[in-house]
């Protein structure tokens, strides 16, 4: 197709596919967008969605989530990696982050 001769004339090498204008519409229900690229090696995350469905799963297991309250403690350690306790940023090793305060 014409999408693929592009790319490929211009030294793009990658799974790009051109999407229809019709299944624009479909999927992304808007008047404003007409065009479409896809990667299917690609993935994106929308933090907003993945963090109300993290709270509406946590909710339906009993979790009670307090919005807009001050942090007044320590919270629970969180079991870590190698057994230790977590409860902060860790690196790529699994130690306490640089600057966390909890290095050695």
């Amino acid at each position: 197709d014409r999408f693929r001769e592009v790319l490929e004339r211009h030294g793009v090498r990658c799974p790009l596919e051109a999407v229809t204008a019709h299944h624009v519409a479909e999927v992304l229900r808007s008047p404003r967008l007409y065009h479409a690229v896809r990667d299917p090696t690609a993935f994106a995350v929308n933090p907003l969605l993945l963090v109300r469905g993290l709270a509406r799963g946590a909710e339906g297991l009993g979790v009670r989530i307090f919005e807009h309250t001050a942090m007044l403690g320590q919270p629970l350690p969180i079991p870590g990696p190698k057994g230790g306790a977590g409860g902060g940023p860790t690196g790529a090793d699994g130690e306490p982050a640089a600057g966390t305060g909890q290095a050695e």
